[in-house]
């Protein structure tokens, strides 16, 4: 009986050292380099290293044209050869990790973007797996894979904020993790990015056709695109975190700056993950709630608008900053104070140009 027992230790002792070495081995593949780790910090002003030039931080973002890539990558999902350690001659790389295409397509619109942002600074590779939300609403040309066996991992933890030190990465293959939601991170590279989020051709469609349906009547229309975030911005979780949802006059607000700023002939288009809500309280003539249809025409729809409204959130965003026109955000999110802000520096996520109004 006793060798039972003897066999029985010496097996879950086994089991724990195997547990320890695996999760080691994970936690030393994603290697958390942030700029105190691989850089000298640097203040916010400092110049940065732009492939063969140097610019200030405010002419890096200040829509400094910066050369595309000239490499072609295939249209399909290629698994590429590879390894972290770099040799003169080859292509560097930056690649955003799975895990990080987490959330919806807001969201992965940031990562996305930030990542071509930081490639086409240093004259590397950008890459993004197959499969994702951005692929079935976009026509992308930087999917694909790549063995990241032994690459560094540079982690953003702040989700709103811009660090300046992801412009000058080590000269080394690297992955990408974090949310990256601002701006600056693509300032430079607008057209490209533009150009990356080009709906699908069966969604411009749709859109034309809507749009079409609506200037029947009125070639002079104004359209503005409404976006109206709520239903899990209302949870408690959210709410004690800083999310919050403006009250109705910020939108009566929002209407009648564009009514009398743009035009008295238009028509807000009202796309909401809570219609209920729109229907009892949206009740003008010159009001029209989006019928239910996929994440991506309405963005589609709202993005072609001639002026947006935002409540808050990245699929509001986005909307916002496709669009040509008048950028119109609630200044009151996140709430004042909250854990959330903390997080986020509203310079860095909303651009300088947008118009921030309050209930």
């Amino acid at each position: 009986m006793k060798y039972i027992f003897f066999f029985v230790a010496v097996n879950l002792v086994v089991s724990f050292l195997v547990y320890i070495t695996i999760v080691s081995n994970f936690w030393a593949s994603i290697t958390t380099l942030n700029a105190f780790n691989f850089f000298e910090q640097k203040s916010i002003d400092s110049e940065l290293s732009v492939r063969n030039s140097t610019v200030s931080y405010g002419e890096l973002t200040n829509n400094m044209t910066v050369q595309a890539l000239s490499t072609t990558l295939p249209s399909t999902a290629t698994m590429l050869p590879t390894s972290g350690v770099h040799t003169e001659g080859e292509p560097l790389y930056v690649v955003a990790l799975e895990e990080t295409l987490v959330g919806r397509l807001g969201n992965q619109m940031f990562i996305y973007a930030a990542m071509l942002g930081i490639a086409m600074t240093q004259n590397r590779i950008p890459l993004i797996v197959d499969g994702t939300l951005l692929e079935k609403a976009f026509q992308l040309n930087h999917i694909g894979r790549v063995n990241t066996t032994g690459w560094k991992t540079m982690v953003h933890p702040k989700y709103g904020t811009f660090d300046p030190t992801f412009m000058n990465l080590p000269k080394i293959n690297v992955t990408l993790f974090g949310c990256f939601q601002s701006w600056k991170f693509f300032a430079h590279v607008e057209d490209e990015i533009r150009r990356e989020f080009t709906f699908h051709p069966n969604i411009l469609e749709k859109t034309t056709r809507f749009y079409d349906s609506l200037r029947q009547n009125n070639t002079d229309t104004v359209f503005v695109g409404v976006h109206v975030r709520r239903s899990d911005f209302l949870s408690e979780g959210n709410v004690k975190a800083g999310y919050v949802v403006p009250q109705m006059s910020y939108f009566i607000n929002a209407f009648n700056y564009m009514r009398r700023v743009v035009s008295n002939n238009t028509i807000f288009l009202i796309a909401s993950d809570d219609m209920e809500w729109c229907k009892g309280n949206f009740n003008d003539s010159d009001v029209k709630l989006l019928e239910p249809d996929s994440a991506e025409n309405h963005m589609s729809i709202l993005s072609t608008s001639d002026h947006v409204i935002i409540s808050g959130g990245t699929y509001g965003w986005w909307a916002a900053w496709l669009a040509k026109g008048l950028k119109i955000y609630f200044k009151g999110f996140p709430i004042p104070g909250s854990p959330l802000i903390k997080n986020l520096k509203k310079a860095d996520y909303y651009p300088k140009d947008w118009i921030a109004l309050d209930n």
